[in-house]
């Protein structure tokens, strides 16, 4: 395991609180990380706000309290302020960026997500978002329906260039190899930001890396990692790590007892309807393929073959015997899957059937 990192900021890190805006929760919790606190219930002059302000590292205040240019050339030492209060416009903002004081801090109101894969996840964090307030665009290789207010885009492109953030939640599959690379990155605005919490294998980690260190992207948080570590501790290396702009977390999120228990439930459904009913939806290397239940006159022949041309022609002649209620076929690359509900008369023309089918030399498995 690795050392627990410090909280605290070096050894007399003063903090000056004013207007009485924080709560005696937030007080204590200041003073348990060992911070010096100076408090005051009401605003200060100007003057003597100049003297406090001079030696402190940060300075907590309400509405009453304006932090002018003039005021914050004071200060030697501050690295932050914190508003209690809704809004900012009493301190100068502008001159408290290029001096290092809350410098790349930003609302995510009004600003553009951009979500690349709409699927399950990627449509649940759009929901979320437009909850805090942010403009939603996505865009899917599939045609998918928005929820919300979500605006679907018809390139990749378009998304990368108008986005401020970016999430990625894409499967892992060959075309995703790589997908954001040097010329994506390059794409997406200045000061944009990357999430993966998808693949690993989805982003081109040094391309990243590079991105991150010559300023171009603002920040990236990345969850997953072409080899994910198997422990913590100092074995694991990636371009990414020390990079102050970027966040990096362990892939854990399926790991909590809730996650396990959903997982459980969706997977071991899907094997029941697998084997009972030959449904192939969510199969990540198959044909994704659904039949509506049978009816009780009829048996459903599943078929998989190997996926090339007159296959269908040969399987649909012996199925040509009997009275085809509804059948459906799709391929994925070299296999292709074939379901059929049937109205059969006597066990011994089923079984025709299956080995019928089985003798084909494209056969791969029937039941």
């Amino acid at each position: 395991m690795t050392s627990p990192v410090s909280t605290k900021l070096p050894p007399k890190t003063k903090v000056l609180l004013l207007e009485g805006g924080v709560s005696q929760t937030g007080v204590e919790i200041l003073k348990e990380a060992g911070y010096e606190i100076e408090y005051f219930t009401k605003a200060l002059p100007e003057d003597q706000l100049k003297q406090k302000i001079k030696d402190v590292h940060a300075v907590g205040i309400r509405s009453k309290t304006q932090l002018t240019a003039e005021v914050l050339k004071e200060a030697q030492n501050l690295v932050a302020v914190g508003c209690f209060c809704i809004g900012t416009n009493q301190v100068n903002l502008e001159y408290a960026a290029t001096h290092g004081v809350g410098a790349y801090s930003h609302e995510i109101k009004g600003k553009q997500l951009g979500i690349i894969g709409y699927g399950h996840i990627g449509s649940q964090l759009s929901v979320i978002a437009e909850g805090f307030g942010m403009i939603v665009k996505y865009f899917d290789v599939n045609q998918v329906f928005p929820l919300g207010n979500a605006v679907g885009l018809k390139s990749l492109e378009e998304l990368l260039k108008t986005s401020d953030f970016i999430s990625l939640h894409v499967p892992e599959t060959p075309e995703t190899k790589n997908m954001i690379n040097a010329k994506e990155l390059a794409a997406m605005k200045k000061g944009a930001y990357l999430i993966n919490a998808s693949r690993g294998t989805v982003v081109d980690i040094p391309a990243l890396s590079a991105a991150l260190k010559s300023g171009h992207l603002g920040g990236a948080a990345v969850d997953v990692f072409p080899v994910e570590p198997f422990a913590n501790g100092k074995n694991f290396q990636s371009p990414l790590t020390g990079a102050t702009n970027t966040i990096l977390s362990p892939h854990i999120g399926g790991s909590t007892e809730e996650a396990q228990s959903a997982i459980g439930v969706e997977v071991a459904t899907a094997l029941v309807k697998f084997l009972g009913t030959g449904m192939t939806l969510g199969s990540v290397n198959f044909p994704e393929v659904d039949l509506k239940p049978k009816s009780n006159k009829s048996i459903r022949i599943v078929n998989v073959h190997h996926n090339v041309p007159g296959v269908l022609k040969q399987v649909n002649k012996i199925l040509s015997e009997c009275n085809i209620e509804k059948q459906i076929c799709d391929s994925k690359g070299s296999v292709a899957y074939l379901s059929a509900d049937l109205e059969v008369s006597t066990e011994s023309n089923i079984q025709a059937i299956v080995d019928g089918i089985c003798a084909l030399p494209e056969n791969i498995m029937t039941r």
